[in-house]
């Protein structure tokens, strides 16, 4: 199979939006390009994705779940992009936080959702160590925070 995912974008493309023309609209293409993709795309894989025989192109069975696999391997690749773009900002990639009594801190949870809704790619690891192995893991590095 071709190692480009823009076979796979005019795919979803025209499986949202249930024609062609409309996918090439949509991605600022020209009809013959969305179609040429789509009829590469179905000899790549030896399937056929779409029922041509009507005035619409319906998926087929497997054309459907190609789309879900599709879409899944998308949405995949922007996150490895958007983790590269961190990575690349300087984002770290995990941080470890040892909190010494969590009874006090009553913010806690929704102060780690606003962090998971901003930072969604980074690893967060919650320590609860007594209160004199706190600056033990602090001291050594195991924790950042």
């Amino acid at each position: 199979m071709n190692s480009s995912l823009e076979p796979l974008k005019i795919l979803l493309a025209a499986a949202e939006t249930g024609s062609f023309s409309a996918a090439a609209r949509k991605l600022g293409k020209a009809q013959s390009v969305v179609s040429s993709a789509i009829a590469n795309l179905e000899i790549d894989l030896g399937l056929t994705l779409f029922d041509r025989s009507g005035r619409y192109p319906q998926l087929t069975e497997a054309g459907a779940r190609m789309v879900q696999e599709a879409g899944i391997l998308l949405a995949q690749s922007e996150r490895l992009q958007s983790i590269a773009g961190e990575l690349a900002a300087g984002v770290e990639t995990r941080l470890t936080l040892a909190i010494d009594d969590d009874s006090h801190l009553p913010w806690l949870g929704t102060l780690l959702e606003e962090f998971a809704t901003r930072y969604p790619t980074v690893e967060l690891e919650l320590l609860f160590p007594l209160m004199e192995d706190v600056t033990e893991l602090l001291v050594t590095g195991r924790a950042q925070l």
